[in-house]
């Protein structure tokens, strides 16, 4: 069942995003679904598989898209891991600050990506930061509030978010190392 699951994921993200997505923009901006997912993953089942997951989908979205090959694929590799590695026990917090994460490292990989394709011009970083950056990590953090919650009602292992506004949590993270 979680082969079947993975592999519906894996063929349903691109006509999701292209089609499904495309219909429900805002102002020009739609949520990068993959992004999305890579975070949720990885926050819920550790560095193993928000890499995997995030090389899966990445390399996905670069094979489809018409931009420079490789740039989702390094960017959602990365974001897998060192959100796998920092959802041991960093991100077990309330849901409105691991969106509030999300927030932030939507615009981190908007930021880099456009850094990464449209290199260091002559207008400087701020010319690199765009308006619709902010409209998209807004957008994806309210998609990865409905995905977060339902992963933590899924997962036995990240609780329901019982640490309301602690920033850091005493806890940790519950998995084993098998």
């Amino acid at each position: 069942m979680k082969w079947f699951f993975r592999i519906t994921i894996f063929l349903l993200l691109i006509p999701v995003q292209t089609l499904l997505l495309e219909k429900i923009q805002i102002a020009g901006v739609k949520p990068d679904l993959a992004l999305i997912l890579v975070y949720c993953f990885s926050w819920a089942r550790g560095e193993i598989h928000g890499l995997l997951w995030g090389v899966a989908l990445g390399g996905l979205v670069d094979l489809f898209s018409i931009g420079l090959l490789g740039v989702n694929f390094i960017l959602k590799t990365t974001t897998g891991l060192a959100i796998g590695i920092l959802g041991r026990s960093f991100l077990n917090l309330s849901l409105l600050w691991n969106v509030l994460i999300f927030f932030f490292i939507s615009l981190l990989h908007d930021f880099l990506g456009t850094l990464l394709v449209e290199g260091m011009r002559e207008g400087g970083l701020f010319l690199l930061a765009q308006p619709d950056m902010v409209g998209r990590a807004l957008y994806n953090s309210l998609f990865a509030v409905g995905l977060l919650f339902l992963f933590s009602k899924r997962s036995g292992e990240k609780g329901s978010f019982d640490h309301a506004g602690v920033l850091f949590s005493a806890g940790g993270n519950t998995r084993s190392t098998e």
